[in-house]
């Protein structure tokens, strides 16, 4: 049996990356999904500056590139206290495909269905039939 890869994430693309380079990689390499991570209260090094954000947003919807959002700190810890103010998110947001929350060996409160905080187009598929609760996001149900 051969296993064929979708996707290959690259994280940690911030303010030393050549925004052209990632769209040249990702050209020859289609499958490959830039992972941003993203933070409250990090900005730089490994977290792209606002600055920076903004160029690669242009780039990401120019060249349609593969784009995860990768959360961290205390913005996990909201997310599962459902506590998250999602206007608070950088807008690498709008552009990611995928988000992944960075929880980092800390200890997260145990939440049933904390994705019902989670904007309507980020929850799980099969949460949809179970979860009542309005999307955070767009007050649609």
């Amino acid at each position: 049996m051969t296993a064929r890869l979708t996707k290959v994430t690259v994280t940690g693309v911030d303010d030393t990356t050549r925004i052209a380079d990632l769209v040249e990689l990702a050209k020859e390499f289609p499958f490959v999904e830039w992972g941003v991570l993203v933070s409250s209260t990090a900005q730089g090094v490994r977290f792209p500056s606002v600055a920076w954000t903004a160029k690669f947003l242009q780039a990401c919807f120019d060249h349609k590139l593969n784009v995860a959002m990768h959360v961290c700190g205390r913005w996990v810890r909201e997310i599962f206290r459902r506590e998250m103010r999602w206007v608070d998110l950088p807008p690498v947001f709008s552009a990611a495909q995928r988000v992944q929350l960075n929880t980092h060996a800390e200890p997260v409160p145990r939440v049933l269905n904390w994705w019902d905080a989670l904007p309507c187009r980020m929850r799980p598929r099969s949460a949809a039939p179970r979860s009542s609760a309005p999307c955070p996001s767009c007050s649609a149900r």
